[in-house]
């Protein structure tokens, strides 16, 4: 992704350098072919890439056309977009990767061209962090048996070889609340989260899992091993908590 032979060039327009990436292309729709272009680290915050497709050829090995967008915005001399792409995009493309071609022909090299400017980090984490903060100033002087419910214990068999899970325990959890209401539907409430201050307490379900491992080790059998980390998973938006049983991340835990 950041060599001569690269296909799609991800360029920080700021700092004139590539950025090493990944890039698929998506047949789900076999008349608008998707090009996916995966970074191989988290973008930068608050900073200006552009995506530079070059060299692409089809499977004839004829060279692909340059999109009609990007011929308009080469075109329209007089608009933003043509100041943006000529003055400050092109330039930084030619200098990140010179072995495209001089700046003055890079018009007429690049197929398919678009900008973009990451959202800034207080946008994007400010409002997370804000609520962490207050809830962990919250439940600092906390007696947790005060605030934590065993609502079940589960014991499994090790004995087996494919054995994960030695115990599950379902607990219910007290939780400090930034929300304006107990709902799905309900969003933050800002004034809470600037003060630090919860609307009030909730309770959140919440499920323990130890893997066999960990108890072996417990009870001196030199095949266990000690908790080195603890990993906590939620589920995902449109799934339920049955995801953390899936043995995927039960192995990961006993190892």
């Amino acid at each position: 992704s950041v060599t001569s032979e690269s296909i799609t060039l991800l360029i920080s327009v700021d700092d004139k350098t590539l950025v090493p990436h990944s890039a698929e292309i998506d047949y789900l729709d076999p008349n608008r072919p998707l090009v996916m272009v995966i970074p191989a680290q988290p973008l930068r915050h608050n900073t200006h890439f552009a995506l530079a497709v070059v060299n692409a050829i089809d499977i004839n090995g004829n060279r692909l056309p340059q999109s009609p967008g990007l011929q308009s915005a080469f075109e329209e001399t007089s608009t933003l977009t043509n100041h943006r792409f000529t003055d400050i995009i092109l330039p930084a493309l030619g200098q990140a990767a010179p072995w495209v071609g001089a700046t003055k022909n890079l018009e007429s090299v690049v197929q398919m061209l678009f900008d973009f400017v990451t959202i800034s980090e207080e946008c994007q984490i400010g409002h997370t962090r804000k609520v962490r903060d207050g809830t962990l100033a919250h439940v600092e002087r906390w007696n947790w048996e005060d605030h934590v419910e065993l609502v079940s214990e589960k014991k499994h068999d090790c004995s087996t070889s494919d054995s994960l899970i030695a115990r599950t325990y379902h607990i219910n959890l007290d939780v400090p609340t930034f929300l304006k209401e107990r709902s799905r539907y309900s969003t933050l409430d800002h004034s809470a989260v600037d003060s630090g201050k919860p609307v009030s307490i909730g309770k959140t379900k919440a499920m323990i899992r130890i893997p066999c491992s960990v108890q072996r080790a417990a009870s001196g059998d030199q095949s266990g091993k000690p908790v080195k980390v603890i990993m906590e998973f939620g589920h995902g938006l449109f799934y339920h908590r049955g995801e953390v049983t899936d043995r995927f991340l039960s192995r990961m835990a006993d190892d």
